[in-house]
């Protein structure tokens, strides 16, 4: 993974007879240079821990910080890379990141509200997506659409 110019542009790589298109995975240090349409993620400069008291307690940091911006979740992040692009801050820390489908488990995984639930994370430099004890104080994984 590299950093490629701020566009939200498909990449096309030949290999042999076969053609490889792509949106790229961007790396960059601040929301201004993101273009129109892509989905921007950063990391909120407050930090919680998994008993942060609920899923809205947690989209209420994202909005403190800008208030066009909500907890990121998995999904939300697959579907831009896969059609819009995604641009992440630079640097990027270990996050908290919402699952969708562990949204709908709030009764068997906590749903935010302990330490001893697991707890979806976004690896530094969103090197990787992965499961773990919320028993961390990080910050957490925040999504805005640019204009």
């Amino acid at each position: 993974m590299g950093v490629h110019a701020a566009t939200a542009e498909t990449v096309s790589i030949q290999i042999g007879s076969t053609t490889i298109s792509f949106l790229p995975l961007v790396i960059m240090t601040q929301a201004s240079d993101a273009p129109s349409g892509v989905l921007y993620v950063f990391s909120s400069t407050e930090t919680i821990d998994g008993n942060a008291g609920g899923r809205s307690a947690i989209g209420e940091m994202c909005v403190a910080e800008d208030p066009d911006a909500h907890f990121c979740n998995s999904t939300e992040i697959q579907s831009a890379f896969d059609t819009t692009g995604v641009f992440f801050e630079h640097p990027f820390p270990i996050s908290y990141l919402d699952n969708a489908y562990i949204s709908a488990l709030d009764n068997v995984y906590g749903g935010w509200t302990s330490t001893e639930d697991y707890g979806f994370f976004i690896g530094e430099n969103a090197s990787k997506t992965y499961y773990e004890l919320c028993d961390q104080t990080l910050p957490v994984a925040c999504c805005k659409w640019m204009p």
